[in-house]
């Protein structure tokens, strides 16, 4: 790297010519899992409250907060003991990926359950209903809650291989990619949820008001599986797992050969 970059030293781990795509596509990955986070945290409480003659489920705020406790209590738990096996295991992209790939499908797959149960006679509050709510938040909070941990690792791992990059100034690219997410997620997930009802409404056969959850699993994919998936051999150095720091993430996976 030249020295006007920060990207300097000859120690460093990302490949020459790769430093900036590695910065870009980790805060990418900053930016779109703050806003899978925050959309989810607005979509459940809107879809749970909302009466069931209009697609919800007529929780209270309580019942709805209840779902919410119980998840954070398992995630701390989750985290800390369960999120470093799978570090120590496959380093922290692979234990990211890991978590991530199957909450994919989670925001997509809660409203159309809780539908198909309503509609075959379970009422809001009985035991099938509730068991999916929980079961739900609890796979939300875990697979895509640890994310706030993996994505702050990830980066300060990258700083650590760039000898001109101080954790400062890498934490300073990640608060800047998620304040970028506070102020653009909400807004675009609320045009969304209010695209997809009105398409519905007016029978559309493709959009329907599951839109927006739908778009938060394809979100999960797009900004935060797909960067991680692109990130070159060796930009987040294996500093807490048994790897050896250079077989990149389908490496870490086993997926390619060492």
């Amino acid at each position: 790297a030249t020295a006007d970059t920060p990207f300097r030293g000859a120690d460093t781990t990302v490949p020459a010519g790769t430093e900036w795509t590695s910065l870009l596509l980790l805060v990418v990955v900053g930016a779109g899992h703050n806003s899978v986070s925050l959309g989810w945290e607005m979509l459940y409480p809107v879809f749970a409250s909302e009466r069931i003659e209009f697609g919800g489920q007529d929780w209270t705020p309580p019942q709805i907060g209840a779902t919410f406790a119980i998840a954070a209590a398992i995630l701390v738990a989750f985290s800390t003991v369960a999120f470093p096996l799978l570090i120590r295991r496959w380093g922290i992209v692979g234990a990211c990926l890991v978590c991530w790939l199957p909450a994919a499908a989670l925001p997509p797959s809660f409203p159309r359950v809780v539908r198909v149960l309503l509609d075959a006679g379970w009422t809001r509050l009985s035991w099938p209903v509730v068991t999916v709510n929980c079961v739900w938040q609890i796979a939300v909070a875990n697979l895509v809650g640890t994310g706030f941990v993996g994505v702050q690792m990830m980066m300060l791992d990258f700083a650590h291989g760039q000898p001109g990059m101080s954790a400062l100034t890498a934490t300073g690219w990640l608060t800047m990619a998620r304040g970028f997410a506070i102020g653009v997620a909400p807004v675009a997930i609320g045009a969304l949820a209010t695209y997809g009802q009105r398409a519905e409404a007016n029978g559309s056969l493709f959009v329907s008001r599951q839109l927006a959850f739908d778009a938060l699993g394809a979100g999960i994919l797009l900004v935060c599986v797909l960067p991680l998936w692109l990130l070159p051999k060796g930009a987040v150095p294996d500093l807490r797992s048994g790897g050896d720091g250079a077989r990149g993430v389908g490496g870490r996976l086993g997926m390619v050969g060492a």
